[in-house]
């Protein structure tokens, strides 16, 4: 059941890559360039949050990026 759920939660995440011009607010060069918070880690990143500070969620998550960082690329995604 698990695996099911995880195996149609990535084929979502990539649907969603695949047509990411409908969910970046931006232009369409946004989320191009091969950065470290590209669309995918921050779609897994925000889906994967808990509840705590966003400190200790990039922690968690292992991301090695300033607050102020994944809050500007937050922003480039449609809510």
């Amino acid at each position: 059941m698990i695996k099911q759920i995880k195996s149609h939660l990535n084929k979502s995440i990539q649907s969603i890559l695949g047509q990411k011009v409908e969910f970046v607010k931006q232009d369409e060069q946004a989320f191009t360039r091969k950065r470290r918070l590209s669309l995918e880690t921050m779609i897994r990143t925000i889906l994967g949050m808990g509840g705590k500070s966003l400190s200790k969620e990039l922690l968690d998550a292992r991301l090695t990026v300033s607050n102020s960082a994944f809050v500007q690329r937050r922003y480039q995604i449609k809510p």
